[in-house]
């Protein structure tokens, strides 16, 4: 069915005549507006949004992960589509853009991970593997690296080669993408896993990133050491696992990213 969005709108502020039959203790109501997003075809499987990218707090992205086979590009706070990115041969599960919003990371059941450029929609690099991947994750402040993981029950990191940007007012040249194999990356903690990984998200902290994987298990790697420093069971199967963006120092993380899982029926 098509993507749906809901954007949380403030309602106007009431009038002195409302004001008065409203308790000086009561908030100002505010509601949900949905805003419907078509262009899929099949089931929405993640949704990811960018950082603030430019100079004012107006500009981001969304990118949306699908069975089939095309994720998407979108204005982040319109909804309005931007692009759709071809090329992958099975269900694209997760997808998730570069802090810069330069590059956008796919993985797919079609064995692969790919790495879009989202000026162009043209597939830089593709990541080979063995299985299906499922998860992929780019760290805080940087577009060089890539985190992958699925079906392999492997945590790999690959590192992308740098792509000359193009010069200012230039047509966009066409770029043959480069085939990246899987044992050219790292892979960290091997044999630890016990299940399919299901995300992977990093921290601010750029050695230290989470993987949740269908072990039921939620961990955190030491990328210098290539080892895990926690685990977290969970109570059921994993659906998602992400970071919330910072907030105000009186919510729930007191100012700083919240890990949000979803497992089972509990979140």
């Amino acid at each position: 069915g098509p993507l749906q969005l809901v954007y949380l709108l403030s309602a106007p502020a009431p009038t002195t005549t409302e004001s008065s039959n409203m308790a000086s203790t009561e908030a100002v109501s505010k509601q949900y507006v949905p805003l419907t997003c078509h262009g899929h075809s099949r089931p929405v499987t993640h949704l990811s949004f960018s950082g603030i990218v430019g100079n004012t707090d107006e500009e981001y992205y969304l990118i949306s992960a699908c069975k089939d086979n095309n994720p998407m590009l979108r204005d982040g706070i319109t909804g309005d589509w931007i692009g759709t990115f071809f090329g992958h041969k099975g269900a694209v599960y997760q997808a998730r853009l570069s802090p810069d919003a330069i590059y956008a990371a796919t993985a797919s059941a079609d064995f692969t991970a790919r790495v879009w450029d989202t000026h162009t929609g043209e597939t830089l690099w593709t990541l080979q593997h063995n299985h299906i991947v499922r998860a992929v994750a780019f760290p805080p402040g940087s577009s060089n690296l890539l985190a992958t993981g699925g079906m392999e029950k492997k945590l790999r990191i690959f590192e992308l080669p740098n792509v000359a940007q193009p010069i200012p007012g230039a047509p966009p040249a066409s770029v043959e993408p480069t085939v990246i194999t899987a044992d050219q990356a790292f892979e960290i903690g091997p044999g630890v896993h016990q299940g399919n990984i299901k995300a992977i998200v990093w921290t601010r902290d750029p050695n230290i990133l989470v993987t949740a994987a269908d072990d039921k298990m939620i961990r955190w790697w030491d990328l210098q050491t290539r080892s895990v420093v926690k685990e977290q069971p969970v109570g059921g199967d994993i659906g998602s696992c992400e970071f919330t963006a910072p907030g105000a120092a009186t919510d729930i993380g007191g100012g700083l990213p919240v890990l949000t899982i979803a497992a089972g029926k509990v979140v």
